[in-house]
């Protein structure tokens, strides 16, 4: 259990760090890239830019997490809540897109036409967008 610590430059690459406890730790700045974080506790994290490419993140708590600008890419997210995690600027991939808004309960009958997915109004969760120009409007 790593409570309320800071990890300044850490890279993880591959490994099982599934029931880890990271709950309230600064994380800002990190790369799991490949890591099995199955049912770690990242409640309240802080891990805005972190880098969580192609991680099992399923069963894990996110609830508070802060993912703000977080490359997800890969990452299973079915454990995220979008509602109680905030998403804002995370780079996402189209599947993973479209399992958050089903998390929210919409339905996307055909998703192979969307193409290009925003959902700032949403969850603040941007693909394929130029953060740059993108603009939260806040929830």
């Amino acid at each position: 259990t790593f409570d309320r610590c800071t990890f300044t430059s850490m890279k993880v690459l591959g490994g099982d760090w599934s029931f880890t406890g990271f709950a309230n730790g600064d994380l800002r700045g990190l790369t799991f890239d490949g890591v099995r974080l199955r049912e770690a506790d990242l409640t309240d994290v802080k891990a805005d830019g972190a880098v969580l490419r192609d991680c099992d993140l399923s069963g894990a708590a996110l609830s508070g997490a802060s993912l703000v600008e977080c490359d997800l890419r890969g990452s299973d997210l079915s454990a995220i809540d979008p509602r109680t995690t905030d998403l804002y600027g995370a780079l996402i991939g189209e599947r993973q897109a479209i399992a958050l808004v089903a998390a929210l309960g919409v339905v996307v009958p055909d998703h192979a036409k969307l193409g290009l997915v925003v959902l700032d109004d949403v969850v603040g969760v941007a693909i394929g967008v130029d953060m740059g120009k993108a603009q939260h409007r806040g929830a």
